[in-house]
């Protein structure tokens, strides 16, 4: 993994570690999202889209989104 992609998910864990264990963010992160138009997180921040998921965990934070 490059050091930007261990950052955003680092980042994901930090914004989620409020409400979830790490094992269900890295299930998050492995899992097809709704908000991310199916996809799964985790394959947006190794091809470099890790803004995009970052973007969603804090609208999902926010309320905005389920």
């Amino acid at each position: 993994m490059t050091s930007q992609t261990e950052l955003c998910i680092r980042q994901v864990e930090d914004l989620f570690g409020d409400i979830y264990a790490a094992d269900e963010v890295e299930v998050w992160l492995d899992t097809p999202q709704p908000l991310l138009d199916d996809m799964r997180p985790i394959d947006l921040i190794k091809s470099g889209q890790g803004e995009t998921v970052v973007k969603a965990v804090n609208e999902i934070l926010d309320g905005m989104a389920f």
